[in-house]
């Protein structure tokens, strides 16, 4: 009888996952891909909402199916891999397998995963791909995880990585003139968060960094009603705005307990117009400020929606959302390559930060895609867009580094 139930309960949260998934307009390319990693993300969040019916923590639900499902990546031959520790924190790094007595390039990885999920080794497709093509040491940071760890741990993990590989580089087989910083989303977020405290380290040779690489990262909590979170607060894309804010919370607070308080951007208002010139709609090019999202649809109805008190402290601080930091920072930043995405929440963020730079002086190339979703850049050797889209890194690689 139990069985039956099981069985029964599967087969109904399968069907509303299908009834629930992501409709791409036809612009989107790949729009099968998408369908089915849409369709990924829906079946797990329901099948969180059900372990969380029996006292399952959402978090644990969720990783189990990213182990399970998005553990796509294998060692491969002409990849080196070892695993290792840098001052306690667990690192995989990735080399070509071909011998060479000269020191490599080398690339600091740091992968996304709402700062809640995935590891290293789910990147191996990404990560092998990219130490293959530009010959690189790929050194991918495995920093401990929210809601466990919230911020400042998991900044602090990467920030303590990175800081003991540039002082002595050679002994990963890596050239100190060719380092640069690589991460995607949450992981862009703390790439972008280390390159701001690097850049003023008086114990680190100076411009250590040749690059750095932000893909699709999430840089501010300040401001959820940006035409992209209002735009697809609802999809079609994975990442939507009730997706992100739940990432946000638990790396800020360690839990959700001030959704309502944030999905209504009373954050917002209480801020200094400084802060909020920082994220403000004017930095964005005009083809991406119309809101086509109704009113009633970005209205949400909370009732005793309360911030922390602390959330000023967390929010404007710029380890924790680079956005927020001051021009005076950011003209020390090292030459930038951010992509984006459409049909994302993030999209936002990178355009902003990529203005912004750009004002202060920072060499920035800025790739946009418009057809692609958050995420696409995962899997390079199975999807013509991602491959196209680290080839175009490559290339922004090669100059960097000559």
């Amino acid at each position: 009888m139990l069985l039956k139930v099981m069985v029964v309960s599967a087969v109904a949260v399968a069907l509303l996952a299908v009834y629930l998934r992501p409709r791409f307009p036809e612009t989107a390319s790949n729009r099968g891909r998408k369908t089915a990693v849409g369709l990924i993300f829906k079946f797990t969040q329901l099948l969180e909402f059900c372990g969380s019916l029996v006292g399952i923590p959402p978090v644990v639900t969720g990783r189990a199916i990213f182990n399970g499902v998005l553990l796509a990546g294998k060692p491969a031959p002409d990849i080196q891999e070892t695993t290792t520790e840098i001052e306690g924190v667990e690192v995989l790094i990735l080399r070509p397998a071909v011998q060479t007595d000269k020191l490599r390039p080398g690339i600091i990885h740091i992968h996304g995963g709402g700062w809640i999920l995935m590891s290293p080794a789910h990147y191996r497709p990404l990560t092998q791909v990219l130490a293959r093509q530009t010959g690189s040491v790929v050194i991918s940071i495995n920093y401990r995880l929210a809601p466990e760890y919230p911020f400042p741990v998991p900044f602090e993990d990467c920030l303590k990585a990175t800081r003991s590989i540039l002082k002595n580089p050679e002994k990963y087989g890596i050239d100190p003139r060719m380092i640069g910083i690589f991460g995607d989303s949450a992981g862009g977020n703390l790439a972008a968060a280390v390159s701001l405290n690097i850049t003023n380290d008086d114990e680190l040779p100076t411009d250590p960094f040749r690059f750095v690489t932000l893909v699709y990262p999430a840089l501010q909590m300040t401001n959820f009603k940006l035409p992209a979170y209002q735009n697809y607060a609802y999809g079609p894309g994975s990442l939507d705005k009730n997706l992100m804010l739940k990432f946000w919370l638990q790396y800020a607070f360690g839990d959700l307990g001030y959704y309502n308080a944030f999905w209504d951007n009373r954050q917002f208002d209480n801020i200094d117009m400084e802060h909020k010139d920082m994220v403000s709609v004017k930095l964005l090019p005009e083809f991406l400020k119309k809101v086509e999202m109704s009113e009633s649809q970005s209205k949400i109805k909370s009732t005793n929606a309360v911030l922390p008190d602390n959330y000023k402290d967390i929010l404007l601080n710029p380890m924790f959302a680079p956005l927020m930091a001051s021009d005076e920072e950011l003209a020390n930043f090292p030459p930038t390559y951010i992509v984006n995405a459409e049909f994302d929440v993030l999209r936002d963020d990178g355009f902003m930060f990529a203005e912004r730079l750009k004002r202060v002086g920072v060499s920035v190339k800025h790739s946009y895609v418009p057809s692609e979703e958050h995420g696409f850049l995962m899997f390079p050797e199975k999807d013509l867009e991602a491959k196209k889209g680290v080839d175009d890194f490559v290339e922004f690689f090669n100059d960097a580094t000559k």
